[in-house]
């Protein structure tokens, strides 16, 4: 009895072995596909970039072949042209504020025009 009962026991043994094992292998294997998966998507990413710095070195050198003298004219009249811009706009709100006005005391003068008639009505009536 003594023997069979160390047999059960050898037994027990092995199938927990057996067991431990099989959770272990599918644990690692769980863990491997996730971080193959993280892999991937670290990959693509870098492949973006990299697309990404390909397409933005092509706009900032173009095909053709510019000199830093046309580079730096080509800079210069950026800028010019925002002052223009910014210019602009603000005689156009002048223009815009002036009309107004404008308008404003052309509506005062009909107004006060009209006043006038009304009294000049006032008195003859009266």
């Amino acid at each position: 009895m003594d023997f069979s009962l160390s047999t059960e026991w050898i037994l027990f043994v092995v199938i927990l072995i057996a067991l431990l094992v099989i959770i272990l292998t599918i644990a690692w294997s769980v863990r491997s596909s996730k971080t193959n998966t993280k892999k991937m998507e670290l990959e693509i990413e870098r492949e973006k970039l990299e697309i990404l710095k390909k397409d933005m070195a092509a706009k900032l050198h173009p095909f053709t072949k510019i000199s830093a003298e046309q580079l730096a004219a080509l800079k210069t009249l950026e800028i010019e042209n925002e002052t223009l811009e910014v210019d602009n706009y603000a005689k156009e709100k002048m223009v815009e504020s002036r009309l107004r006005k404008l308008e404003n005391l052309v509506k005062g003068a009909k107004l006060d025009q009209m006043l006038r008639r009304i009294d000049g009505e006032e008195k003859k009536v009266k």
